[in-house]
């Protein structure tokens, strides 16, 4: 059996079983969105109801995830078992509080800084950054 055939085959059982495949790439990349734009593949949207546990990094908004979290919450979802997201995300769990037990301080999202008057950075000079962060403290979905 040649190559193609053998893939062919494969896709066809892949088919049968009902298998979806996900691919879970870092949005901030410029590559990953030029890819996205070239490929033609669809995007999803999660709306979790969980907030980051990657207390040790800024996130943009209350809602954003970490990109593990993204894939924990799609595999869980994909694969209807709450299980994997929890033994996922266990390893990140354990790294937070490793590096909070060692120092490390717990970082709110940029959104609540703003809307909080805790936000102690300079404010950007670059107009379409000012604006986004403009449109985070009036709760404008961006």
């Amino acid at each position: 059996m040649t190559e193609q055939e053998e893939e062919k085959r494969e896709m066809k059982q892949e088919e049968r079983e009902g298998i979806t495949t996900g691919e879970s790439k870092d949005g901030e990349s410029k590559s990953c969105k030029s890819s996205d734009e070239e490929n033609n593949k669809e995007k999803v949207q999660l709306k979790p109801s969980i907030s980051s546990q990657y207390v040790i990094r800024t996130q943009p908004t209350n809602t954003c995830l970490s990109t593990l979290e993204c894939a924990a919450v799609a595999l869980s979802i994909m694969e209807k078992n709450k299980s994997i997201q929890e033994t996922i995300l266990h390893p990140l769990q354990a790294l937070c509080s490793f590096q909070l037990q060692h120092g490390a301080q717990i970082h709110h999202s940029k959104e609540h800084l703003l809307k909080n008057g805790l936000y102690d950075k300079p404010m950007p000079k670059n107009k379409r950054k000012l604006r986004r962060m403009e449109l985070l403290v009036n709760n404008v979905k961006i």
